[in-house]
Parts: structure tokens; C-alpha cells; sequence
């Protein structure tokens, strides 16, 4: 009988161990791991899962290891434009949408950057980009 009560005294008490959920672990990232500056004004995830995280010197791209960078390379004109990144979107098409100091938008289709060029905008000092579904919408300082 005692054999008895004590399985059943353990089978309970592991169920109710199990309905418990588990606390999350933060783990704080920095330029140490890998990221290009402790300064960042925007994070974004992409449809794979990527965090995409902008900050004041270049792109960087989390994959729950470590970090990519994308900074400037005035070498190559198909490059981030600034390093400066003031506001990131990634659109319905998986697309990034990044806004650079003096660099105006670009937009990042894969692993290359393009120039978006929007002669009804004022300003090329976009401050902020959000959206919804295909339709993108830049705010401006201008």
C-alpha cells in the first residue's frame, strides 16, 4: 500500500512540476559580442527569424549566435550608404528598409543594398519607417 501511495505521490508531483513555466534567461548583447555600437534606435525581426538590429555605426544581423555587420565602404557604391542608422522596417517581402544619417533609404533585397530614391520626399533625413503589408511609409524631418 505505502509502494502505492508513493507512485502516486510522484507521478503528481511531476505534473505539477511541469505545469510551472520556466523564467526566460536575458542575455545582454553589446559591442563585446559582436554588435558595432552600444547605441541602438532600432530592432527588427525578419521573416526568418533574424534580428536585425540598427545603431550608430552600420547594420548588424543576429542569428541567436553571433552578429553580421553591414557598414559603409565608399569603395563599393552598392554598400550601406551611412553608417548612422536611424530607423530600420523589413517589409512583406522580407525586404530591409534602412534609413542612414545623410544617406537617405536603402533597401536591402538579400545580402546587396540599392538606393531608394523618392523625389516626392523633402528630406532624405528619414527618422522613422513603418508599414503594412506593401505599402511602406518613410516619416521625414523635411
Amino acid at each position: 500500500m505505502r509502494l502505492l501511495w508513493l507512485c502516486l505521490l510522484l507521478a503528481l508531483s511531476g505534473a505539477l512540476r511541469a505545469a510551472v513555466p520556466e523564467l526566460p534567461r536575458f542575455r545582454v548583447l553589446g559591442p563585446g559580442d559582436g554588435l558595432p555600437s552600444a547605441m541602438v534606435p532600432a530592432i527588427a525581426r525578419d521573416h526568418d527569424g533574424y534580428l536585425w538590429v540598427a545603431t550608430w555605426d552600420g547594420l548588424a544581423r543576429y542569428d541567436g549566435v553571433g552578429f553580421r555587420v553591414w557598414q559603409h565602404d565608399p569603395e563599393d557604391p552598392a554598400s550601406l550608404p551611412g553608417n548612422l542608422i536611424q530607423a530600420l522596417y523589413v517589409d512583406g517581402r522580407n525586404r530591409i528598409w534602412v534609413a542612414s544619417e545623410g544617406g537617405g533609404v536603402s533597401v536591402m533585397d538579400t545580402s546587396h543594398y540599392r538606393s531608394a530614391t523618392h523625389p516626392e520626399l523633402e528630406s532624405d533625413d528619414v527618422f522613422t519607417i513603418t508599414g503594412r503589408g506593401d505599402e511602406v511609409w518613410l516619416g521625414t524631418f523635411g
